[in-house]
């Protein structure tokens, strides 16, 4: 815990020194912290992440894997594409759910037809990552799909898709307001918090 708590702080600081801290965190032996490290690497947003992502992509935990893959997109490296399309091939659905954020980060509306099949996964955190991703989609494209989840039997997704919400463009303010009548206080909360963000 303490490990991951640093990670964290040195990649929100981005200076240039913690570069080979976070890089060297990516094999450490415990996966919760090669999973931080990883999402560290992304929001420290250097060129210098992407051979630690590449590693930690092959990770034998899926957890990593999916991380690392939203990560490489985070990078804002176009030549990052085929690792992440290779990805989306992945056995583990939750990593094919982090290439497709990795991708759609970078632009990528090829993406669009695997978020459309996570957000029909019977695994409600599956759908939930969809979710997720959509937030970086076109509001042409996302929004149906976002509606959709709003009207999940489990909260996670309908959480997931308040949040997305919040970062769309288009006619989001009506699916909001529906959202804050959510049976579940959670789901109330992102979307209130959403709401406000669109109006600010």
């Amino acid at each position: 815990d303490v490990r991951m708590a640093a990670l964290g702080v040195l990649g929100r600081l981005k200076r240039p020194a913690n570069l080979a801290v976070l890089s060297q965190a990516v094999y450490d032996p415990n996966p919760s912290v090669r999973a931080f490290a990883a999402g560290a690497l992304g929001e420290f947003g250097s060129p210098g992440g992407v051979a630690p992502l590449t590693h930690a992509i092959g990770d034998e935990v899926a957890m990593v894997r999916s991380v690392a893959a939203g990560s490489l997109g985070r990078l804002g490296i176009k030549d990052n594409r085929p690792l992440l399309h290779t990805l989306t091939r992945d056995p583990s659905w939750q990593v094919r759910a982090g290439a497709a954020e990795g991708l759609l980060r970078l632009g990528d509306t090829s993406a669009i037809q695997l978020v459309a099949e996570l957000a029909q996964h019977a695994d409600p955190s599956i759908r939930g990552a969809a979710a997720k991703a959509l937030s970086l989609a076109p509001g042409k494209q996302a929004l149906p799909m976002l509606e959709t989840l709003l009207h999940d039997q489990q909260p996670l997704p309908r959480l997931m898709a308040a949040m997305a919400l919040g970062k769309q463009t288009g006619a989001v303010l009506p699916l909001l307001i529906n959202a804050l009548r959510d049976s579940d206080e959670a789901v109330r909360i992102a979307a209130a918090g959403s709401l406000i963000r669109q109006l600010d």
